[in-house]
């Protein structure tokens, strides 16, 4: 039997209050909701495609390196922003394009689409941060990120290590767990899912290095080292901002307890386990898409990120009156806090309670 969190009928109340005031500032904001889409997807795929030509032009080898690594930002970027609002039906009325949307933008880069969406909605956002439940915590047992889970000898320097092997999570993610998943599955009576897998796959690696390496202007070792620095730096950037909007020092990690029960409540599971990065910003809102407002888009999953800045003024006034806190910081003092929160669940003795 799944797992269920505490009935808190205070919080469900609360809930219910906030979700009319939200309602009222999505009203006020839906007027400006078509241009920001638009403005948006021009931005980034413009940058995106943009960067991609000036590959076959450039004979400047800096030059060269920062285009090929700008092209990789700009397509994470356009994924980030548009794939996410997709998975959760957000983007369009019609749930169809939205998966459109999502699938076809997750083939971008490289990654299978269908695997993720699975377990985001129904393990993630279900539960975040609760161990055994949260799909996101069971990647590797090279690092210890919960305190519930099993230490080894190795993880007193995963404070060191992790931010290197972080850098590799596209390769990890494309080239290894999504392979390793599809050939854990029998899709031996679905030929449409094994050619569109392959097909997808083939397309990106001919796209994003088989064109550039047979026709731009450059030694193929020059290009390979490129692609590999583009890798290296969109794998930083794209971990780091997974997961410090989860894992800081100032996060909550939920407890099961012995009648198999969530210690908290649904709600409280997603203030308290979440945090915000630059919450009113802007800027910050437009580059991560609405990661940055992790509260938000855990309390309304169902809604666009472009929303999310404008209702913090009315979540965060809440969530004080309740008492409960709020996780917060800069984008790199959030890397600094995860860093931190490496090193103190690297010692055995480790606790960390919601």
């Amino acid at each position: 039997m799944r797992v269920r969190h505490i009935n808190n009928q205070a919080d469900q109340q609360w809930l219910d209050q906030l979700t009319r005031k939200v309602e009222g500032v999505i009203r006020a904001e839906r007027p400006r909701w078509w241009l920001y889409i638009v403005f948006k997807l021009l931005f980034f795929l413009g940058g995106s495609a943009l960067c991609y030509g000036l590959l076959f032009k450039e004979t400047s080898i800096w030059i060269f390196f920062l285009t090929y690594v700008l092209y990789g930002w700009f397509s994470f970027l356009l994924t980030l922003n548009f794939a996410h609002d997709g998975a959760h039906d957000t983007i369009s009325s019609k749930r169809n394009w939205n998966n459109f949307i999502f699938q076809f933008l997750f083939s971008l880069l490289g990654a299978d689409a269908s695997a993720w969406k699975d377990r985001h909605l129904k393990a993630h956002h279900f539960a975040p941060n609760v161990d055994g439940y949260d799909s996101d915590l069971s990647v590797t047992i090279l690092f210890r990120i919960t305190p519930d889970s099993p230490y080894r000898n190795y993880h007193r320097w995963q404070f060191i290590y992790a931010p290197i092997l972080y850098s590799t999570y596209s390769f990890f993610w494309i080239f290894l767990k999504d392979i390793t998943l599809f050939f854990r599955e029998d899709k031996s009576k679905n030929i449409r899912k094994t050619v569109t897998f392959w097909g997808l796959k083939s397309a990106y690696f001919i796209v994003s290095f088989g064109f550039p390496f047979m026709y731009v202007p450059q030694s193929g070792w020059i290009i390979f080292a490129a692609y590999m620095v583009m890798h290296l730096t969109q794998s930083l950037f794209l971990l780091f901002t997974f997961l410090i909007s989860h894992h800081v020092e100032t996060t909550a990690y939920p407890k099961i307890s012995t009648n198999e029960t969530i210690a908290v409540s649904w709600v409280e599971n997603q203030v308290l386990s979440s945090n915000d990065i630059h919450p009113f910003s802007w800027l910050a809102n437009f580059i991560f898409g609405g990661f940055n407002n992790h509260i938000a888009h855990h309390l309304f999953p169902g809604v666009h990120h472009f929303y999310y800045r404008k209702m913090n003024k009315v979540i965060y006034k809440e969530i004080h009156q309740k008492g409960w806190r709020v996780s917060q910081t800069s984008f790199f003092g959030g890397i600094v806090s995860h860093v931190r929160l490496l090193k103190e669940l690297g010692r055995a003795s480790a606790q960390k309670v919601a």
